[in-house]
């Protein structure tokens, strides 16, 4: 009688519990239609498995955005998957087939759509590491953690004991002040360390229209395949390659791309330096990813060799120059407001309607190379801090098919449109025509357009595109030159 009155009260609870499921399923099913996400549904999911177990129902969590891994827009990356897949099976290894299963999670898994962090946060932990006790005593402080080796020990030695390597030092550290917020609050923004930026003081010393032999440009060096793959614009009128402001962000996209590939920073920039096809050639070679054994062992070529401890010198002598001997006199940060162009406008055009003279446009925009923007192109001109909004008011009364020929003056008080005329060389009824203004007075701050052909400006044809203006640089650290005979990208 006991067990079959259990029997039936068992069977009432189970009746129970599937009744309450069909109904929350029921009503999970309507708001679903109502309410098409999948966080309503998964809310409804939660409270189900949540209750069965006798707990209570949180508050439903955000889901994590998953992005592809890679941001590269031709995933070239593959051949060297391909090359650490193919050792990974014929090797005996567990490194390397561990290796190998990391970078499939990897890319399985995504790349998290994480809040990046500040340059300001990172600093605050540089000030936190270094408080800590005797276990960090010898990594150099800042958010790049490495282990000092007597390798980067003769680096930091060069830059800071020989003549040619403390003038190289000095004049770089002295250039990198006009570039290295703009680069660090990039590199920050996409999650990287940013001491990661001084990369950009080995490649170029900082300087923007910088031409290695193998045609790699700018602060960065990028090859013209890659940065066409990270989204860079290049023609016979703009090469983003020395876009200061551009070229930092696909390096930035680049190097975490690298990062994502190999898991490791020293393994990231050999890769920077001699193509990621060839650094995996040499892990598969090794069995194992360290870039140090295969520095040792010589499965890299001699410049990627020097490369990378060459840059962890750098961040060891540049975050703490002073305690190295040098007083540097900073190039002033970079300032700018950057303003939409569609077309093609001259940069003296620019340049009058944000008040200011064709050099400091041309400073500002090194991409640009033959005082004019690309007719072809949406593009960013950069023009001084504050000056944006003046810059596009002035530049979109200008009529669009005149923005190559024509400048622009700011009036000031008791000038005429006569003094005007005269100033520009046009006659008086072109300046009324262009304008729409009748009589010869014109009002203090007053923008006139300016019918006459701007004379700095150069509009290249096809045929007429010379990169020969650019600087060409051999850079010799030590006996060697390290940084010139390129990569392939």
């Amino acid at each position: 009688m006991k067990i079959s009155l259990s029997a039936r009260v068992l069977s009432k609870r189970i009746s129970k519990d599937i009744y309450i499921q069909a109904v929350i399923l029921l009503i999970a099913g309507v708001w679903a239609l109502v309410f098409p996400t999948g966080k309503s549904l998964a809310m409804f999911s939660n409270v189900n498995s949540m209750s069965m177990a006798g707990f209570s129902s949180p508050a439903a969590s955000e889901p994590v955005t998953k992005l592809p891994l890679f941001t590269r827009k031709h995933h070239s990356f593959q051949v060297a998957i391909d090359t650490l897949a193919d050792g990974a099976a014929q090797s005996s290894s567990p490194e390397l087939k561990a290796y190998y299963q990391g970078l499939m999670d990897r890319i399985s898994e995504g790349r998290p759509a994480v809040a990046p962090k500040s340059v300001t946060e990172e600093k605050k932990e540089d000030s936190q590491d270094k408080s800590e006790s005797n276990e960090t005593a010898s990594l150099a402080a800042g958010d790049l953690k490495f282990e000092m080796n007597p390798t980067i020990e003769n680096w930091v030695t060069f830059f800071t004991a020989t003549g040619r390597g403390r003038m190289t030092m000095q004049t770089a550290l002295g250039r990198s002040g006009k570039y290295l917020q703009v680069a660090k609050e990039t590199f920050a923004r996409e999650g990287l360390p940013t001491d990661m930026v001084f990369l950009a003081q080995a490649e170029s010393t900082w300087l923007p229209k910088i031409d290695s032999r193998v045609k790699a440009r700018g602060l960065w060096q990028f090859m013209p395949d890659t940065g066409t793959d990270y989204g860079l614009n290049e023609n016979q009128y703009i090469d983003e390659r020395s876009d200061p402001v551009r070229s930092t962000e696909a390096s930035a996209q680049y190097l975490r791309d690298l990062y994502y590939l190999f898991n490791d920073w020293p393994l990231a920039m050999a890769a920077y330096n001699s193509g990621e096809n060839r650094v995996m050639r040499a892990i598969v070679a090794n069995g194992r990813p360290d870039f140090w054994e295969l520095n040792s062992k010589g499965l890299l070529p001699n410049e990627t060799r020097n490369y990378v401890p060459i840059i962890l010198a750098i961040i060891t002598v540049a975050k703490d120059y002073q305690a190295y001997g040098f007083n540097v006199n900073f190039d002033p940060a970079l300032k700018y407001d950057a303003i939409d162009v569609n077309g093609q406008v001259s940069l003296q055009l620019v340049a009058d309607c944000a008040g200011t003279s064709l050099d400091q446009i041309q400073s500002l925009n090194p991409q640009f190379s033959n005082q004019t923007t690309s007719p072809s192109l949406a593009q960013k001109v950069y023009v001084p801090s504050g000056s944006g909004t003046q810059t596009m008011a002035a530049l979109q009364q200008v009529p669009v098919d005149k923005r190559v020929a024509w400048r622009v003056h700011r009036s000031f008080q008791g000038e005429s449109l006569n003094d005007v005329a005269t100033a520009y060389q046009v006659r008086v009824e072109d300046l009324r025509s262009a304008n729409q203004i009748n009589g010869d007075q014109i009002n203090p701050g007053a923008v006139l357009n300016i019918p006459v052909a701007a004379k700095t400006v150069y509009v290249p044809g096809p045929s007429s595109v010379s990169r020969s203006r650019s600087v060409s640089v051999v850079r010799h650290y030590g006996r060697r030159p390290v940084v010139t005979t390129r990569r392939r990208r």
